[in-house]
């Protein structure tokens, strides 16, 4: 299954034959271990040679450099321009899960140990990543990311939400000030009742020891 699953290097799906026997034999595995239906793998297979045999596709599959591009955001960016490829999507998603793991998990980890500084708060930590990931996204090429109206309305009230994030936190934690000054307060009050009890407690102890101690003396009195 690993030597079909080269299927998915740009290289060798830029080769007409190699391209169709490897898909061939990583459908027929999935289909044969149940991981998908036969209609699933009919309709990956067409759609995946449609796309790789496209002239203007065969340039880009040429020039792929293992070097400075990966392969999942290859694909991943290629599937956008091309309407009508889920199957294929949904097989190569796959795949690269049953090979990878939990490696995008570990890699997150490692991108968010170098982001994260000393009292950074979360919402930072995520802001950063969604950064990160959008620029990874668009192949580092930060020039031809695509800046959206919605994009700049939210740089422009970047501030304000700021301001209004501060103000937030500040009652927050003015709240919980207040909270935690109740509960000492409580605390202390239920502890000077507690102690209050115990010297009862023991001063009664000590008047009921004196009363018998009398009442002994009383009985062994002799008349």
């Amino acid at each position: 299954m690993v030597k079909a699953l080269t299927c998915f290097d740009p290289s060798i799906a830029a080769n007409d034959n190699c391209r169709k026997l490897r898909i061939r034999k990583l459908l027929t595995t999935l289909e044969e271990h149940r991981h998908i239906s036969s209609l699933l793998a009919d309709q990956a297979e067409k759609q995946f040679h449609l796309i790789c045999s496209e002239s203007a596709l065969q340039e880009e599959l040429k020039a792929f450099s293992c070097h400075t591009q990966r392969v999942d955001q290859f694909w991943s960016h290629l599937f956008k321009r091309y309407p009508n490829t889920d199957a294929i999507q949904s097989v190569m998603e796959m795949v690269m899960i049953f090979f990878h793991g939990n490696s995008n998990v570990e890699r997150g980890f490692s991108v968010n140990k170098e982001c994260v500084v000393d009292n950074m708060k979360e919402e930072t930590l995520i802001a950063q990543r969604l950064v990160y990931d959008g620029v990874m996204d668009h192949g580092k090429d930060i020039g031809n990311m695509d800046i959206s109206k919605s994009l700049i309305h939210s740089y422009k009230n970047a501030r304000s939400r700021l301001t209004e994030e501060t103000k937030k936190r500040e009652r927050e934690d003015l709240e919980n000030k207040v909270h935690k000054s109740k509960k000492r307060k409580l605390y202390l009050e239920k502890k000077e009742l507690e102690f209050k009890i115990a010297k009862i407690k023991e001063n009664a102890t000590k008047e009921v020891e004196a009363l018998t101690e009398e009442i002994n003396s009383l009985n062994n009195t002799k008349l």
